[in-house]
This record gives structure tokens, sequence and C-alpha cells, in this order.
């Protein structure tokens, strides 16, 4: 049975970034099938990030951080993406169709550009 969907922001260890702890969390978002999840039990996630760090191309920014749960003005990073086992994530909200449309957007076209 899957835990996650596409969409749900979740905080998870984050494959390369740099934690002041081994047990400290990134906030991520789900983009992977859930069927990746109820075969494999992993998810693949893109990294949300704080609005300070430098822009990246394709980023998208988060409007509705409180149903996210995400702090105000974050965004999406869709330039990392990563593949974390289910079970080390926690859900902490939920991005809307149309901002979840425009990440995988973003994904597709990097990805189709290389």
């Amino acid at each position: 049975m899957t835990k996650f969907v596409r969409g749900d922001v979740v905080q998870t260890p984050f494959p390369g970034e740099a934690a002041a702890s081994p047990d400290e969390k990134q906030m991520a978002l789900v983009v992977s099938p859930s069927d990746l999840e109820h075969a494999r039990g992993l998810l693949w996630v893109v990294l949300v990030t704080k609005p300070e760090d430098p822009a990246w191309r394709g980023d998208v920014p988060i409007l509705d951080s409180a149903v996210a749960g995400t702090p105000a003005h974050a965004v999406i990073r869709t330039a990392r993406l990563a593949t974390v086992p289910a079970e080390s994530a926690k859900r902490i909200g939920r991005i809307s169709g149309m901002l979840l449309g425009r990440v995988l957007g973003e994904i597709n076209g990097a990805l189709g550009r290389l």
C-alpha cells in the first residue's frame, strides 16, 4: 500500500545536501508515480529550498505555503531530483494540481534538453 502521492511535500534526508546532523531532513516534493513506492519502496523527489538561495533555471515558487507546509516564498528546485526510501519521508503538506503540472513540465522540459 502506498503512503505518498505525487504532489505531497515531505521531509526526508536529501542526497547531496549538507546537513548539520545525519538525521536532519530537507523539504522535498514527491514527483514519482505511486507504483514506484508500491513496487520498490522508493520515491522520486525534488528539493524544496529557501528563497534566499540563488535562483536556478526551472525553479518554481510555492504560492500557498500554508497548504504546502513550507516557509513563505519557498521554491521547488526542479533541477535537484533524487531517489529516497519512502520509509525515510514524512508528509508535511501538499501542492495544488496546477502547481504540480508546472513542476512536471519543468522536469520534462529539462529531460528533453538532454
